[in-house]
């Protein structure tokens, strides 16, 4: 699984499971970083880094999105795939800035720019309103979870695991409803926010509480289960 955000030594280990047909790569096209630098102390305390190497996959591929537009349209090309629609259309096939490679399979990939996925998960463009972003802001959402979880940690406590909370908490109108009576104090109403909004804070109130127990590992358990680049992973799991 990957993404925008995926640099270096992780897209290096990606781009050989993938020309070795080992893996089948879910998400949208990493960062294009593959160089090897080597830091050079210089007698005024700065550091310069030199690259020495490039790094390329077992079949050629280079990771390392190029340089020839300049240093400032180096660094925005992420942010150009936003604009472009790339990181939303999975467009890749025909914006991708270098050559076509076969893996030992006989399927296309690319090089010179990032790894690009095998099954392309479009970027999240939904946002929480501003109503939901203060009650985050304001500190109201960390404060009743923590008061619901002492009131409840008996009930809570019941869960071995992160995985066994996911299957076996089904309180979430209960803890819904908790949270309005508590925002209500600090003047928020969330009955008037949108059901798409209220979704995604009542999963992560659920990955909230199970933080509290098992820390963020706990955390990361429960939230992943309402990702979209590892639901869609789960489902290709499922079809094998």
């Amino acid at each position: 699984m990957v993404d925008e955000g995926t640099a270096s030594a992780s897209e290096i280990l990606t781009g050989a499971l993938q020309d070795w047909d080992r893996a089948t790569i879910i998400g949208r096209r990493t960062f294009g970083k593959g160089l090897v630098q080597e830091p050079l102390q210089l007698s005024d305390g700065s550091e310069l880094r030199l690259t020495v190497a490039r790094y390329y996959t077992p079949i050629g591929r280079s990771i390392q999105k190029p340089y020839n537009k300049g240093h400032d349209a180096y660094n925005e090309e992420v942010m150009q795939r936003f604009h472009s629609g790339e990181v939303l259309h999975g467009d890749t096939s025909k914006n991708h800035p270098g050559p076509q490679f076969k893996t030992k399979g006989g399927r296309t990939v690319y090089g010179g720019g990032g790894i690009t996925p095998d099954i392309f998960v479009g970027f999240d463009t939904s946002s929480l309103s501003k109503k939901v972003t203060d009650l985050y802001v304001s500190g109201t959402v960390n404060n009743f979870i923590y008061s619901y979880y002492i009131e409840h940690i008996s009930n809570l406590r019941k869960f071995k695991t992160a995985s066994d909370f996911v299957a076996g908490y089904h309180d979430e109108e209960k803890l819904w409803n908790s949270l309005a009576i508590f925002a209500a104090k600090d003047s928020f109403d969330i009955h008037t926010i949108s059901a798409k909004d209220k979704e995604v804070l009542q999963n992560r109130l659920k990955a909230l509480l199970a933080r509290l127990i098992w820390r963020m590992e706990g955390y990361l358990e429960v939230i992943n289960n309402y990702d979209p680049v590892i639901k869609r992973a789960f489902q290709e799991i499922n079809q094998d």
